[in-house]
């Protein structure tokens, strides 16, 4: 369609227009005046720019073009869709700012304190500065980045595409998902559910009849479906019927030499072939005009009478599939018509075919997998309430239904209310869409929205994460979002998610073990200059550690797959600090051990020893140690590494490898030697420093395993 029109003719006219309502079925056009406002949908008078003629032939007004038409409003509600910072994004910025504070304070007093107390001006004002790097880790952002991309890859192996790199980590947190329904939830392709032959219904699949079976040859052969460049084209239902007669192998494609071709009044079609030297009759159409139009029926035995008792009971069977969102088609014929008149006279009932959207098959299990991790979910169509009623009932969605009338006439606050307890929306246009979206982001949820129609477009870019089908998507959508499902499956949501959460996970993980570590840094030498010793460690000794002996450690951890139990836990809170669930005494608890491990060993050597080489050797050693022991513990904030498994993570293996071997090397080789003022380190020093290095990591599990039993 070029653009919104009034009809003024219709012959037969039906238009697809699921991109724009989100409604799977084809609908039928009249000239007839509405006399109420009725939704999209419904408006069987207007045909819309953007949708298309699946049958017939009409003559219109043009009444809306361009930014008028009701594509036009939709790319208007794109503009009012906003992007905002993802949680993670509000956390860092919170940590950015709170780290600033810290070192500013810490770093200052601890270079007075040192001047104050006789120390060399230049000398406290260098370690002011290597304590400054010390306390902010400025590796954060490119390990952050490192592991969304990280994610980005998993992701793109379970069939969803990442456009905004941050988002990755949102999915993680996300505690709503709206889904659109046709396409998302279901195939978007009608197909043949059930089928009523030889007086039992039966289920499409189980449906096994010969090749020659004249319920087939009907579907086979009854109907206008061409054959196009992107595959068969023309009515979803009588698409569907030809599909499923092709799986069967019955021929297709049978020379007619007559036709009565369908309309909205005879509500059937007939068309007259010949198959095996014999002339026949293929109708279908509406069961209650076929139903007229038969004498006999097809049993198992033969053909037997058909009774006006038993038609009225096949009535009854099809209204209750009618009531669950099935389209109804009768199947009959006639052996060797003498004229176009005799084509629908005297029929024999054939048979029934319910046709339908059907759902994905992994998408109940995807939905159960959503509620156990504490993720509420709701189906927002187009379609009839009833009909979406049926899907949300066969995908074990509860509650009632809220149409977008009631959107429109419903206070916002007794709204709120009953969207708490409704999982189906129907009757939706874009607006109400993205109302839905912003009243559940006023209560505080992180809401995915899905879709794949232009229509969805502006909700999905007004969600927290939008998410487009890759397949069936329409470009509008897909550029409005944050994921593209390659795969059009609501099943690879849950899988997203599931990454997301990993992400999030590893995230803490080396936010834990940088300022645990920095902490224990500055605590070394805040200590120090408080009680008027030695410095422990020289500003070159310090950055050694912040840059080299520390990031190596900490990029691995983004490595760690995402852990067993993730989806068995409730959504992050928005709100919800880095430090959340204990981090922050950890983080501090453990900054303080090693902070006081480092300066105990130092005073014990220089103590002993009387040489400030040495002591420093150990303490810039200890200090090493102490970090890479701990990297260990922070692989996990539920389980310890010996359920983990030392070497689950080998990328972690090779880093703590790698930098033990970057310390021998500062602590052996006499040119670094020379640069960082060390000297070689004895067996007996090693036994001290790992024994004291290693306990805290020793004593945690143990305290952890005993605990547990």
């Amino acid at each position: 369609m070029p653009a919104d029109l009034r009809l003024i003719e219709s012959f037969n006219l039906e238009t697809e227009e699921s991109a724009l309502t989100g409604e799977s079925r084809t609908v039928k056009k009249s000239t007839k005046r509405l006399w109420e406002d009725k939704p999209l949908a419904e408006r069987q008078n207007l045909c819309f720019s953007g949708s298309s003629v699946t049958r017939g032939r009409g003559k219109g007004i043009v009444v809306a073009t361009g930014m008028d038409t009701e594509m036009g409003r939709i790319a208007a509600l794109l503009d009012e869709g906003k992007r905002e910072e993802t949680p993670l994004q509000r956390r860092l910025h919170s940590l950015g700012k709170w780290l600033i504070a810290f070192c500013l304070i810490v770093c200052a007093f601890v270079a007075a304190i040192g001047i104050y107390l006789g120390e060399d001006i230049f000398t406290m004002l260098l370690t002011g500065v290597s304590l400054a790097v010390a306390s902010i880790p400025e590796g954060l952002p490119a390990i952050v980045t490192i592991s969304l991309a990280l994610g980005v890859r998993q992701m793109v192996k379970s069939r969803a595409i990442v456009r905004r790199l941050p988002a990755v980590e949102t999915l993680g947190c996300t505690t709503f998902i709206c889904s659109d329904k046709t396409g998302t939830l279901t195939k978007n392709t009608m197909a043949v559910r059930h089928m009523y032959v030889q007086g039992r219904w039966q289920k499409a699949e189980d449906f096994c009849p010969p090749a020659n079976d004249l319920a087939l040859l009907v579907m086979a052969n009854c109907h206008d479906v061409v054959e196009g460049e992107g595959g068969l084209e023309g009515d979803p239902t009588e698409k569907a019927l030809l599909e499923l007669a092709l799986t069967k192998n019955s021929p297709a494609g049978l020379a007619r030499f007559g036709e009565i071709p369908f309309d909205s009044v005879r509500r059937r079609m007939s068309v007259l072939v010949t198959y095996n030297g014999k002339k026949l009759s293929l109708v279908k159409g509406a069961p209650d005009t076929i139903f007229s139009l038969c004498r006999k029926i097809r049993t198992k035995q033969g053909t037997a009478d058909f009774s006006e008792i038993e038609k009225r009971r096949l009535l009854e069977e099809t209204g209750l599939y009618t009531d669950q969102a099935y389209r109804i088609l009768a199947l009959a014929y006639r052996s060797d018509p003498k004229n176009e008149k005799e084509m629908e006279q005297d029929l024999t009932f054939l048979g029934l075919a319910a046709i339908a959207d059907p759902i994905r098959q992994d998408v109940p299990e995807a939905l159960a997998q959503a509620r156990a991790a504490g993720i509420a979910t709701a189906m927002i169509t187009g379609d009839d309430p009833r009909t979406a009623l049926a899907i949300g009932r066969e995908l074990g969605m509860g509650g009632g239904v809220i149409t977008g009338q009631e959107l429109d006439e419903t206070p916002e606050e007794e709204l709120r209310r009953k969207m708490k307890e409704t999982a189906i929306f129907a009757r939706v246009d874009p607006s109400h869409k993205l109302k839905i979206v912003r009243i559940l982001k006023k209560e505080g949820e992180i809401v995915a929205m899905t879709g794949d129609g232009v229509n969805d477009a502006p909700a999905i870019k007004e969600a927290n994460i939008g998410i487009a089908m890759g397949q069936k998507g329409t470009d509008v959508t897909k550029e409005a979002a944050d994921f593209i499902l390659a795969d059009d499956n609501f099943a690879t949501i849950v899988k997203a998610v599931f990454h997301g959460r990993g992400i999030y996970d590893n995230i803490r993980k080396f936010i834990r073990y940088l300022l645990a570590c920095n902490i224990g840094e500055v605590l070394v030498m805040f200590f120090a200059v408080v009680l008027g010793m030695p410095l422990p460690l020289l500003p070159l000794q310090i950055l050694w550690v912040n840059l080299v002996t520390d990031g190596l450690p900490a990029l691995a951890i983004a490595m760690d797959k995402p852990e067993a139990g993730l989806m068995a836990m409730a959504p992050r809170s928005p709100g919800e600090g880095v430090f959340s669930h204990g981090l922050g005494f950890k983080i501090g608890f453990r900054g303080l051990i090693i902070g006081v491990t480092t300066l105990f060993l130092f005073l014990f050597v220089l103590i002993e020893e009387q040489d400030m080489v040495l002591a420093r050797t150990v303490a810039f050693t200890a200090l090493v140690m102490c970090q890479l022991f701990h990297v260990f513990d922070c692989r996990s904030e539920r389980e310890t590494i010996f359920k983990l498994g030392f070497f689950s993570n080998p990328w972690l293996i090779g880093a703590v490898a790698f930098s033990l071997l970057m310390q021998m090397a500062v602590i052996y080789w006499p040119f670094m030697q020379n640069v960082f003022a060390t000297t070689a380190l004895s067996w007996e020093n090693w036994r001290l420093i790992l024994l004291l290095t290693g306990a805290p990591t020793i004593l945690t599990a143990l305290r952890y395993l005993l605990w547990e039993k």
